[in-house]
């Protein structure tokens, strides 16, 4: 009873006093008990019943409090798991980015590469049909200043051949062609044999 009375909301003065009260109280019978002792004893019955209660009610209050810390600490769990995921949601994204980046810079490089590929192989072409060009040219203007007139039988010979000669050795004509070439146009246009026209057409 006393440590019960130590429990309840009452002054430490009345504590003590009821307590030294209750003591020779309860150790006297219930029907032999003085009017005061019996008052001592319901008081300090009530004081316990309502420090009882007072307990329980805390003890359910604290139960309450602690069920819903709980309750909070699953929520609040349960969001952070919430947060986790969608940061690693959005690393996966930004590293699916990267990735998607990174493989679109190699396509463009790959397809910059072929482009100058391209570029340099049209260039060369394009100088070759034009040295094509350029000899072709030269050719027709052989034919017409050399070729045609010894044909004809210029009388000028050994200047038109050996103007020819320059220009077939430019273009690599064979020597065998070039040794039999100012034979066959030395001759006169009626003078000329079937080896002759051969070498000259």
């Amino acid at each position: 009873a006393a440590k019960g009375l130590r429990e309840s909301d009452l002054p430490e003065d009345t504590i003590r006093m009821l307590s030294e009260m209750l003591s020779p109280a309860l150790t006297t019978y219930k029907e032999q008990r003085h009017t005061f002792q019996a008052r001592i004893v319901a008081m300090v019955g009530d004081t316990l019943a309502a420090t009882e209660a007072g307990m329980k009610e805390s003890g359910e209050e604290t139960s309450k409090f602690i069920a819903d810390c709980e309750e909070a600490k699953v929520s609040k769990l349960a969001e952070v798991l919430k947060a986790v995921e969608e940061v690693a949601a959005k690393q996966e994204a930004t590293e699916q980015e990267k990735r998607a980046l990174a493989t679109s810079a190699k396509a463009y490089k790959a397809a910059k590469e072929a482009v100058e590929d391209a570029r340099e192989s049209m260039k060369a072409h394009t100088q070759k049909l034009q040295g094509v060009s350029e000899k072709k040219d030269q050719l027709r203007v052989a034919d017409s200043a050399y070729v045609k007139p010894l044909m004809e039988g210029v009388e000028d010979k050994v200047t038109h051949i050996e103007a020819l000669c320059e220009v077939l050795k430019e273009f690599g004509f064979d020597v065998s062609i070039l040794v039999a070439l100012p034979n066959a146009f030395a001759k006169a246009p009626s003078e000329r044999g079937s080896f002759d026209l051969m070498v000259i057409t």
